[in-house]
């Protein structure tokens, strides 16, 4: 590893590699900030992915509302 750092700078003090400009700089960050973005939906995806229904299908199941959960103030459940 070290010398891969010793060839890049002396690659850099011989003038032959070119200073990044600040669009390329800039072009390059944005590219990284979309990757990561990218793979961080991936990751959330991945735990619980959430899946649409297409087509038809049969209508859910009869739930008593008394055995529905209500929420109260502050997002606390209550019971009927």
């Amino acid at each position: 590893m070290l010398a891969n750092v010793f060839a890049y700078l002396n690659k850099s003090m011989a003038g032959e590699i070119q200073p990044e400009s600040k669009q390329q700089r800039m072009e390059r960050q944005a590219d990284s900030l979309a990757d990561s973005q990218l793979w961080h939906d991936n990751y959330r995806a991945s735990f619980l992915p959430a899946f649409q229904i297409v087509g038809p299908h049969l209508p859910h199941k009869y739930t008593d509302d008394r055995s529905r959960v209500r929420l109260g103030r502050f997002g606390h459940r209550t019971s009927d």
